[in-house]
């Protein structure tokens, strides 16, 4: 039985699949030479084949009510606390330019002194904005408040400020949320499959493994992932025609999305506006220097936890007939960053396998709905504590493209003897 509205925190009911059958445990495929299995290293328990042995209600019960409760004054005091983080970020950037600008520095040591002001300043209003967009993301999902008129009140004005077609977004969302790790019909981050050769040995993929090149391409991936994928629906499953989420018309959207994706546009163009405006007003060169690095650092956290929650060589992706939505769902990590930009970042990394499964817990009772889910799941409960750069930077490397076969399919391992 797929779960209702009432348990995940859909518009409409999730379908499953009839006739979900279950794989029995088989050996991945590799690049089909002794190379590869020799390289081969022990791995982390993968998530187990088998269809899990409890319902989302099962799932439910496990956690307390309370979890499933956002309250006006804890999300909005959370709110404020980042807007105040981001003054104060404002004003110390402001206040040490100043500072540097007025000491008797030559320009060999001034210089330097502004560009790394302005870097780590760059950094921690990147977190910061970070945060905020965590905050429009609760919105979306309706887990800021029990009121829909406030939730997307609040996340239109806080996506809108950070160049997000808030709306337009949230369908795309709706739909990755609907269809976790389904390879027809996911929205991010969907591997294809690797090409096999006339002997029937998997293709290697032509991506890069010399490290710098790895490191280049990753950050270009940090810088223009994101845009990219609002554009032109980069990293979306294969689709029948052009889309991206500006067009009422894209397949991403339902007729009934019209009005919403045209205001998220007009949104978009009135931000615009008011930043030309700021621009006039205290300087195109200021007004670029305190929002666009910033933003940037925003897109880039992003992407690279976008990627890392349904990115493993431990997880696999699933084709229509395996697929169910609680597999995918449960094809989530929980990965950590450190206590203090877990807590920044509204812990959206290090408990998204309880976001995944039950949408609208707000995120300041995730720890506590994490820790009783996890009970219940056993092995289905994904989460490492691998550095976080350690596991992006293998990951990217790594999880290139899956099994060129059909069903339950894991990533070919490529690079082990690297």
């Amino acid at each position: 039985m797929a779960p209702n509205v009432a348990e995940t925190g859909f518009e409409e009911p999730l379908l499953t699949p009839p006739n979900v059958t279950t794989a029995a445990p088989r050996q991945r495929a590799g690049k089909g030479t002794a190379k590869a299995a020799k390289a081969a290293k022990p791995k982390a328990a993968v998530l187990p084949l088998e269809n899990p042995p409890f319902t989302v209600g099962d799932l439910k019960r496990a956690i307390p009510a309370r979890c499933f409760q956002p309250t006006l004054v804890e999300s909005f005091t959370h709110l404020a606390i980042d807007l105040v983080w981001l003054a104060a970020g404002w004003a110390a950037i402001l206040a040490a330019d100043a500072a540097i600008v007025a000491l008797p520095l030559p320009a060999l040591v001034a210089v330097p002194l502004r560009i790394g002001a302005w870097a780590v300043y760059a950094f921690l209003q990147g977190v910061t904005m970070t945060g905020l967009w965590v905050v429009a993301h609760e919105c979306g999902h309706g887990g800021f408040s029990l009121h829909d008129w406030v939730n997307d009140a609040v996340g239109f004005v806080l996506h809108t400020a950070l160049y997000v077609p808030y709306f337009a977004w949230q369908r795309s969302h709706s739909n990755h949320h609907h269809y976790t790790s389904n390879l027809q019909k996911d929205e991010v981050f969907v591997p294809a499959k690797a090409e096999v050769d006339a002997n029937g040995n998997v293709v290697e993929a032509k991506t890069p493994k010399n490290p710098i090149l790895v490191t280049a391409y990753l950050i270009g991936v940090l810088l223009f992932g994101w845009p990219l994928y609002l554009l032109i629906d980069a990293t979306s499953h294969k689709r029948d025609s052009f889309a991206n989420h500006f067009l009422p018309s894209s397949s991403i959207f339902k007729p009934n999305d019209y009005w919403k994706v045209f205001a998220s546009n007009l949104g978009l163009v009135a931000w615009t506006g008011v930043l030309v405006y700021l621009g006039n007003l205290i300087g195109s060169g200021l007004l670029l220097r305190l929002y666009l690095p910033p933003l940037l650092v925003t897109n880039g956290f992003l992407v690279a936890i976008t990627f890392l929650q349904h990115t493993d060589n431990t997880l696999p992706h699933y084709d229509d007939e395996e697929w169910t939505w609680l597999r995918g769902a449960l094809c989530t990590v929980d990965r950590t960053m450190g206590r203090w930009l877990d807590k920044r970042l509204h812990y959206i990394h290090s408990t998204h396998v309880a976001h995944h499964v039950f949408s609208r817990i707000p995120f300041y009772r995730a720890e506590e709905a994490t820790a009783a889910l996890a009970k219940t799941l056993g092995p289905y409960y994904n989460i490492t504590d691998e550095n976080f750069l350690v596991s992006l930077y293998r990951n990217f490397r790594d999880c290139v493209a899956l099994e060129p076969a059909r069903g339950i399919l894991y990533f070919v391992e490529q690079h082990l003897s690297d």
